[in-house]
């Protein structure tokens, strides 16, 4: 019997914004994609005769933040080889994200062979937005990954494991310098780069970070008694938590802006 072919898609890829510089960072984000389904102008799921169809994920969406802001930047991932495991990529090659490593998985290869799907009800004014997840048995939860060469699928971005960032749930975190020259750059990249998602969506969305001292002992949980590793994290994320309060209240206040402008029902102006 022949022998059978290696069924990943190879893709080639150009940045118009990189040209053909090569010497800049790059960054890999690895995870699942998924078909994003939306119903038009803010309506509700529950009310909802149609949607409107995109992809996204966590990771997924790093990695096409950063290419509009000129990074090179690539995304792994595993969808299956149909029309909408093909779209998913030609959305992300659309929006420059390098999109060579991705694996495209014929039938047998998978028991359900799917894409995940999640539905997306957009917030409007007070009523915060709302996600319901269809991603059991995606096909990137069922493939066997030990035929992934990790090593070369970042020698092949340039990197290698010192570079592994872990980011999964709409986190990620990164081990740096404790300088005030790091707290700085952060802070400036931060700035920029919220001010780009609310050129572009509002204040929809918004990327909190934070930021605090460790040490090798804190990150080995020396003394495991004291459970400093999970201390660590808990700061970090109380940080971030506290910076998540600025996008509520600048939209609370973009709220009473739309209230003042409204006139009132007894003529008084609104408090």
């Amino acid at each position: 019997m022949p022998e059978k072919s290696n069924r990943r898609t190879v893709m080639e890829h150009f940045n118009p914004i990189l040209g053909h510089e090569t010497t800049g960072p790059k960054f890999i984000t690895c995870g699942e994609i998924m078909l994003r389904l939306t119903p038009p102008n803010y309506e509700k799921l529950r009310m909802a005769t149609n949607f409107e169809a995109s992809y996204g994920g966590s990771e997924a969406n790093i990695a096409l933040a950063l290419a509009n802001l000129g990074v090179d930047s690539t995304f792994f991932s595993v969808v299956p080889n149909n029309s909408l495991g093909k779209s998913a990529v030609r959305w992300l090659r659309s929006n420059d994200v390098h999109c060579t490593p991705m694996i495209l998985i014929e039938p047998d290869e998978t028991p359900s062979n799917r894409l995940g799907t999640y539905y997306l009800e957009t917030g409007y004014g007070i009523r915060p937005s709302k996600v319901i997840y269809d991603r059991k048995h995606s096909a990137i939860t069922e493939y066997d990954f030990s035929q992934v060469d990790l090593d070369e699928l970042l020698e092949g971005c340039g990197l290698t494991r010192t570079n592994i960032i872990y980011s999964g749930g709409g986190h990620c975190y990164l081990l740096l310098p404790s300088t005030a020259a790091v707290q700085q750059t952060l802070a400036d990249w931060n700035r920029a780069f919220n001010g780009w998602l609310n050129e572009q969506f509002g204040v929809q969305l918004f990327l909190a970070n934070g930021w605090t001292p460790c040490s090798a002992n804190v990150l080995c949980n020396v003394p495991a008694e004291a459970s400093p590793y999970k201390a660590l994290f808990r700061r970090v994320n109380a940080i971030a938590e506290q910076h998540k309060q600025h996008p509520r209240k600048l939209r609370r206040m973009l709220l009473l802006r739309q209230l003042g402008n409204r006139p009132s029902t007894d003529g008084k102006p609104w408090l």
